[in-house]
């Protein structure tokens, strides 16, 4: 694709932005979606359709926060970190996956265990490390190299990142990122984006 010049003055050394490098490939997203139980899939959707934190926000959210606004249904929520409430629209495949959940009680996470409670984020973590393992094996077995393990929130950076490749305003990101400014959107995508660089292709004068 070509390259987004927003991207060339993103001012690296001026924000604080911490570099998360880990890109999950489609294929790697696919194999482990493929196995992971009712609760891991949910938790790697919501994170890579609406960029927010899986740690501090989504696995947070109850039922209180779907809502139907003008005959769409969404998602209205408080975001942790920012304070900045958000609405958020569900595609039509998360909002079934949602439907699919049982959410019926108003206090009821979206994201929950067997028991209907709250997963802590480290349970859930380690859950989706075994299910890379599974996955891993699974792409041993045909031959295929193994991934490197990845956590949900690096699926908030594959999000951003896919985006951005797919053309989609670094603004609209930025807003979904809950990101200050837009250099830090810049910088949490150029930590993913491995760009080919040109040979010079100057001609030079005889």
């Amino acid at each position: 694709m070509g390259t987004n010049p927003c991207l060339r003055g993103s001012g690296v050394t001026r924000n604080a932005e911490k570099k998360r490098a880990r890109y999950v490939t489609d294929s790697e997203y696919r194999d482990v979606f493929a196995i992971a139980s009712k609760s891991e899939r949910l938790l790697m959707e919501l994170t890579y359709r609406t960029l927010q934190r899986p740690e501090s926000d989504i696995i947070w959210w109850t039922s209180d926060v779907l809502i139907t606004e003008d005959g769409v249904r969404k998602l209205h929520f408080k975001q942790h970190k920012t304070g900045t409430w958000m609405k958020i629209a569900l595609s039509p495949d998360l909002d079934a996956m949602l439907k699919r959940g049982k959410v019926v009680k108003i206090t009821e996470p979206i994201v929950q265990t067997l028991k209907g409670e709250i997963y802590t984020y480290d349970g859930i973590s380690s859950m989706l490390r075994r299910t890379i393992a599974a996955a891993n094996a699974w792409r041993n077995g045909r031959g295929i190299a193994p991934m490197e393990s990845f956590g949900y929130r690096d699926l908030k950076g594959k999000g951003a990142t896919d985006m951005w490749q797919a053309g989609e305003p670094i603004e609209r990101i930025q807003l979904l990122c809950g990101h200050a400014s837009k250099s830090t959107t810049e910088i949490y995508i150029k930590a993913r984006w491995k760009e080919t660089a040109q040979p010079n292709m100057v001609v030079m004068g005889m």
